[in-house]
């Protein structure tokens, strides 16, 4: 599973932490590549690459490698949608996007990722959001997005990293998506709430495997503010 840090100039020393963690402790298969993309100017692209340099098993990229949209560059949308185009830089069946604030202290085996051919994951029941309008508006303009019922979905993917994606799912999800979706003024949702009502959609959710409390701050992955 191959792991990918979406950055930008202010966070750069932040994502080099995450990076540096990574190629230390390991996330399951030792030598799956660590991939950074750049989401910042030509400029701090090159200042990325210098910086990333002697970090084992990172690949630099910038947004542009990826994605022609340009609407908001370095900003919190944007982000969301590189964190789906880097399915184009995965070789593997799956990759788990994390922030450049994250990081880990140890080395995470892989039956904490997958039991067999399916991930783990933290599903929440869509009433935790039920005081939060925000996160509800999330999910319920992801199901109208797909065309989904919104009361057909009880269980829902949380809304932070770490999460695990299948590569060819979130493929085949960009052919059919708009990055305008996020940052739209009157219905936007979020990358992760959009995933999980299509695997909905498709009959997809049995590549994941329901473990409560996976991977919540504090257990092998913490946040760096500094």
């Amino acid at each position: 599973m191959e792991i990918v840090i979406i950055t930008y100039q202010a966070d750069l020393h932040r994502a080099n932490r995450a990076a540096e963690s990574i190629s230390l402790h390991g996330v399951g298969n030792l030598t799956d590549p660590i991939h950074i993309i750049i989401n910042d100017s030509p400029v701090i692209f090159s200042q990325a690459q210098d910086l990333f340099r002697s970090v084992n098993r990172v690949c630099v990229y910038h947004y542009t490698d990826i994605s022609t949209w340009t609407h908001a560059r370095s900003g919190w949308w944007s982000q969301q949608w590189l964190k789906l185009q880097a399915h184009q830089l995965v070789s593997g069946n799956w990759y788990m996007p994390i922030d450049s604030d994250m990081y880990i202290t140890r080395f995470i085996k892989q039956n904490e990722l997958f039991q067999e051919s399916r991930a783990h994951c933290n599903l929440r029941d869509r009433s935790v959001y039920k005081e939060n309008e925000k996160f509800t508006n999330y999910i319920n303009n992801a199901c109208e997005y797909w065309k989904i019922d919104p009361e057909e979905i009880d269980l829902i993917l949380r809304e932070s990293p770490p999460n695990i994606l299948h590569t060819d799912t979130v493929r085949k999800m960009s052919e059919e998506m708009s990055p305008w979706v996020f940052g739209n003024i009157e219905k936007p949702s979020i990358e992760f709430f959009l995933y999980w009502v299509y695997l909905y959609k498709n009959n997809l959710v049995d590549l994941y495997r329901h473990q409560k409390d996976w991977f919540q701050f504090g257990d092998a992955f913490y946040m760096d503010n500094a």
